[in-house]
């Protein structure tokens, strides 16, 4: 991720735009700016090694879900998802994930490409359908 925000910036201030082709206002990049260093700054108070730590222990319970789901432990599956849920969701480093997400959700034009799952209902919904 920190790669991906100078890549950006580097695209968007480029000399070859300075022409303007895409009409965008000098406000909106200066706004864009500003979001940018916004999420940066969140990312920075997040520990890369808890972030890894996240994604392995995520992509361990989804193999687990999926074994359960393929033997036809339905209901296992269901539990053990719910259970793993609840325990990211308390996770303060999720938390702060969240956050960031949130403003990384509110950059004019990125906001539009990350689904927003937050008023989803997904009670009624198994594991093993997802």
């Amino acid at each position: 991720m920190k790669k991906f925000i100078p890549l950006l910036c580097l695209i968007i201030f480029n000399p070859a735009f300075a022409q303007n082709p895409f009409g965008i206002s000098q406000d909106s990049i200066l706004k864009l700016n500003q979001s940018m260093q916004q999420l940066q700054s969140c990312l920075q108070g997040i520990d890369q090694s808890t972030i890894q730590n996240i994604q392995r222990q995520a992509q361990q319970i989804k193999s687990e879900v999926d074994a359960l789901c393929q033997s036809g432990r339905r209901n296992e599956a269901q539990n053990k998802a719910f259970s793993a849920s609840k325990a990211l969701v308390s996770n303060p480093a999720v938390q702060k994930l969240t956050q960031c997400g949130q403003t990384l959700a509110s950059i004019p034009s990125i906001g539009t490409l990350i689904p927003n799952l937050s008023g989803t209902d997904l009670s009624n919904k198994h594991v093993c359908d997802l």
